[in-house]
């Protein structure tokens, strides 16, 4: 059997890239430096890359899997604390080059192209490059085998942890229907001492009160109103892209053995991570957010009237443990209908007849 060529043989070990990435050799080099190791592909897989290269939007992501937190910010080269050294410094037309030392004579830069070479150069010769930006790339904290692994840091869960970063959106919009909900109890009060109080005495004047009142209440609540549906659609667009990112980065990084046998089953069942995102992108969020201040109407009710507060109460007793006689019995309806709708997708079901 004739060898194969040594060039192709070179081209198949993929040891050099038909075009290289500046950003992504300079996080690969200070993975080395902090003396964990990782490959650009191991760095970059799964990553959404522009045209192949690594951007500084995703460098953060990227530094995270060699356990290492990297922000950027802009500062010049003089002005960056010694104690974050090493750091990436941005360079023009997309480069990059590691900041190691700086010193009175000048400075100590290892460039991504020749990883294992240092070069003393002056302040002058780099500035014209500087676009201004570096990137502070430090190795993250890691608890020993002599720390229980409870008390170490973990991620969370995937779903409401990408929530919990738009906590104070969902303060705001907490704070806005607290408002609206007292706005909301204006009104029927507003009519019920019109017809108790203005109507049988005929007094003009406090109706007139009253009505600039209410009408100062309507423009705030619908001020209010329009303040938390923004802010809840940023929270939901925030959240939407999280979790696409997140979702799509482990499908793109999944493992071939590991992949379920049914392409088209595997397909339907990512496409059920839509129902998620509706979920979070819907009018629900804001449904649930007024769901606790349900007993400050009762309360109301329970001053104003007594005894009628009862029936709203018992209504929602009653609405409540319906829900739970049924959610077992809706669990197990949508769980067979997801087994059906895989199974509809997977080719290995579906077979040829000849007639």
């Amino acid at each position: 059997m004739q060898d194969a060529n040594p060039q192709q043989q070179y081209r198949d070990l993929d040891l050099t890239a038909e075009r290289t990435d500046p950003l992504l050799s300079s996080l690969v080099f200070l993975s080395k430096y902090y003396g964990k190791p990782f490959s650009a592909r191991a760095l970059s897989a799964g990553l959404p890359l522009e045209e192949g290269l690594l951007t500084p939007a995703l460098l953060p992501r990227a530094a995270l899997r060699a356990g290492m937190d990297a922000s950027i910010v802009k500062k010049p080269i003089n002005k960056i604390p010694e104690l974050l050294l090493p750091c990436i410094l941005l360079l023009k037309d997309g480069r990059s080059c590691v900041l190691l030392s700086r010193t009175e004579e000048g400075i100590e830069v290892a460039w991504p192209e020749l990883p294992d070479s240092h070069e003393h150069i002056s302040l002058d010769k780099l500035a014209p490059d500087y676009t201004g930006f570096c990137c502070y790339v430090r190795k993250r904290y890691r608890f020993d085998a002599r720390s229980p692994e409870s008390l170490s840091n973990k991620q969370g869960h995937w779903f409401w942890n990408t929530l919990r970063r738009s906590a104070p959106i969902y303060r705001d919009a907490l704070v806005a229907s607290l408002f609206l909900n007292l706005f909301a109890i204006a009104s029927p009060l507003f009519v019920m001492n019109v017809y108790d109080r203005v109507v049988p005495n005929s007094a003009i004047d406090t109706l007139w009160v009253l009505t600039a009142g209410m009408a100062l209440v309507l423009v705030f609540d619908f001020a209010l109103k329009q303040m938390r549906a923004y802010t809840l659609d940023l929270a939901a667009k925030k959240s939407d892209i999280l979790l696409s990112a997140r979702i799509f980065e482990k499908l793109l990084n999944i493992k071939a053995e590991v992949r379920p046998p049914s392409v088209g089953a595997f397909a339907k069942n990512v496409q059920e991570f839509d129902s998620i995102r509706e979920f979070v992108t819907s009018s629900t969020i804001a449904a649930l957010v007024d769901v606790p201040f349900s007993l400050l109407f009762l309360l109301v009710i329970a001053m104003v009237a007594g005894p009628l507060a009862l029936v709203p109460a018992g209504a929602a007793l009653l609405m409540l443990l319906y829900s739970f006689y049924i959610k077992r019995k809706m669990h197990q309806e949508v769980e067979l209908g997801s087994r059906f709708a895989s199974q509809k997708n997977c080719p290995s079901h579906r077979k040829l007849k000849r007639h």
